[in-house]
């Protein structure tokens, strides 16, 4: 093939594999039933053929902003857990990460608390995620390559326990975040399937609206490839703002609070809980009012 585009190769490794299949439309998460928004700000004529591009790559930057640093969070704070490294230690070494994961959630959901419409459909969202990979992308054996090795199982099972008993709330990012570092998917491909998903949503949502037809819907997702990589360099430079000083001062208060508690708790999975919590922020009030007008509607054909 004489123009072959870098980067289609080795799209049967088991992580291209499994991005594949999680950037997939027909992914059996309730995704479809959510706008974030989009109906909302239709019904109020915000949004018009001509202006669907300039709103969807606007939210798409807002829910980089938020959810992205949370994703990168979780995952990195299943990826400082010992269990990654090794086989043989028993679930119980899973404890701190997960209060890691419920503190890192408890952040989360006072941050969306301000939508009670985007909070409620990031919480099932995420419960159907966990859901998914539980059901469908757990390996078979140790030596099985493809899905979830079975080290993370009882991580996975726990964290659908805590959420199902409304002990932690199980918001999208922070599930996804966990997802892919169980999955062995890295974290920059895990923040880039996350805001595909978003941004396919929203032009699947704008095709059934009405707002534009399939092949336009097509065409509006082909280009939002532009905006979702301003989008994740938006958050990094963002990131990179944060000098070292404030990033050392965040540790050492961890450690201080560790020393002072006597509770036990990894000060660096504090650490990153912190450091999400100063990365991720709301850019968009005005993409919060519409969607929080959404159960508003006198007919509507999402859940948000």
């Amino acid at each position: 093939m004489d123009h072959e585009r870098e980067g289609l190769s080795g799209l049967t490794s088991a992580g291209a594999w499994l991005g594949l299949l999680l950037g997939d439309s027909g992914l059996p998460t309730g995704g479809f039933v959510y706008s974030a928004g989009l109906e909302a700000a239709a019904h109020a004529g915000h949004v018009t053929p001509a202006a669907l591009h300039a709103h969807v790559a606007h939210a798409l930057a807002a829910h980089a902003r938020l959810a992205a640093p949370y994703a990168a969070a979780a995952w990195a704070i299943v990826d400082a857990s010992p269990v990654c490294a090794a086989l043989s230690l028993p679930p119980s070494s899973w404890a701190e990460t997960l209060a890691a994961v419920r503190a890192l959630d408890a952040s989360c959901d006072a941050i969306v608390t301000s939508c009670a419409v985007a909070r409620r459909a990031s919480r099932a969202q995420g419960l159907a995620f966990i859901a998914l990979v539980e059901k469908a992308f757990m390996a078979q054996s140790d030596a099985d390559t493809d899905g979830v090795h079975p080290r993370f199982a009882p991580l996975l099972a726990a964290f659908r326990k805590l959420i199902r008993a409304h002990l932690t709330p199980g918001h999208l990012p922070v599930a996804f975040g966990v997802i892919c570092r169980c999955l062995a998917i890295p974290i920059k491909t895990a923040q880039e399937i996350l805001l595909f998903q978003f941004a396919r949503s929203q032009v699947s949502a704008a095709v059934r609206l009405n707002i534009i037809g399939p092949y336009a819907g097509q065409r509006l997702l082909l280009s939002l490839r532009v905006d979702t990589a301003n989008a994740l360099a938006a958050v990094q430079q963002h990131v990179d703002r944060l000098t070292d000083a404030e990033q050392e001062w965040w540790r050492d208060e961890e450690e201080e609070e560790d020393k002072e508690s006597n509770n036990g708790n990894n000060s660096t999975l504090l650490y990153l809980v912190k450091r999400a919590e100063s990365q991720a922020c709301q850019i968009s009030p005005v993409l919060d009012v519409l969607q929080g007008m959404h159960d508003q509607l006198y007919s509507r054909l999402f859940n948000s």
